[in-house]
């Protein structure tokens, strides 16, 4: 495959790595729905946990795998999907601050 080719797959593979992160995230937030405050807040920070690890562990697995994945556009891929959202955020915040 070209270059361009496996720096396209990188990028996409980066993003799928945040992806998956944000999918084990969700799954543990349906795994434990629980009513009291506490028990909420201790579900969210364990989702949490859990996506920040099945993310970075698949970003470094496709660092290391021999699949000649790109680096940089590896990395890329995954920073620009971890901040689509913080970014939409603040797109929405700004247009309802301005009705």
């Amino acid at each position: 495959m070209a270059a361009s080719g496996w720096s396209a797959l990188s990028f996409i593979a980066g993003g799928a790595c945040a992806l998956a992160g944000t999918a084990a995230y969700a799954l543990c937030l349906a795994v434990n729905r629980r009513a009291d405050a506490g028990r909420v807040l201790r579900a969210h920070l364990v989702a949490q946990a859990a996506k920040v690890a099945v993310a970075v562990t698949l970003v470094i697995a496709g660092l290391n795998s021999d699949w000649d994945f790109a680096a940089g556009p590896l990395v890329a891929g995954f920073i620009a999907a971890v901040l689509v959202y913080p970014f939409a955020l603040l797109l929405v915040n700004t247009k309802t601050d301005r009705n």
